[in-house]
């Protein structure tokens, strides 16, 4: 009898232990599948907006080209073609800190559940090892790494949280900066035309 409950203690504990690796093993993947589509959504907006760059200097080419004979004009289809590459550059930017904000955000989210489902696991196997007559004097012990490991988790994603708001304050800021800076050298712009305009 007592090398049943032996048996299915440590079957129950084998089983425990293996879910546990294996939970470990899948949020390793799906947060390297996050980066990478991160990645991947940075590479084509990026390649967008390369591709709208090329078509705008083409398409500014053509009519500078073509009404060369008029000064104004051209300055300021020259000057409507940089503030447009301008947002585009900003738009991207932002679509890059979102981006990265949200995958950033869903690390923080699958590291709290799977550091909820390793608990769980952990008090599964602590409670299986409870039941073995020779390992209770061992059990603490067993589980101090654990312990450990959950505190360092904890102070881990306290510290990401921590970062994620600073990053998305960073990046908000950088942001309002930006498009002042572009408003003004637009304004300056507009001020330079209407200066040329008037002579």
């Amino acid at each position: 009898m007592a090398d049943n409950k032996l048996y299915e203690t440590t079957q129950n504990l084998t089983q425990s232990v293996y879910e546990t690796n294996k939970a470990i093993a899948q949020s390793a993947v799906a947060a390297q599948e996050r980066n990478a589509k991160f990645a991947q959504g940075v590479f084509e907006n990026s390649i967008e907006v390369l591709k709208s760059h090329v078509e705008a200097s083409r398409s500014l080419l053509q009519t500078v080209s073509a009404h060369s004979n008029n000064p104004q004009g051209v300055f300021q289809t020259v000057l409507d073609s940089t503030l447009a590459a301008q947002r585009r550059n900003v738009a991207l930017v932002q679509s890059i800190l979102e981006d990265g904000t949200r995958t950033a955000k869903s690390h923080v989210a699958a590291t709290q559940a799977l550091v909820q489902d390793v608990e769980k696991k952990a008090q599964e196997q602590q409670n299986a090892l409870a039941e073995l007559p020779y390992m209770s004097a061992y059990t603490e012990w067993f589980y101090a790494p654990l312990n450990y490991y959950k505190r360092a988790v904890e102070t881990t994603q306290s510290l990401a949280n921590q970062a994620l708001d600073v990053a998305q304050q960073s990046a908000q800021q950088g942001m309002e900066v930006s498009q002042k800076v572009s408003q003004q050298v637009m304004d300056a712009m507009l001020a330079a035309s209407r200066q040329n305009q008037g002579k």
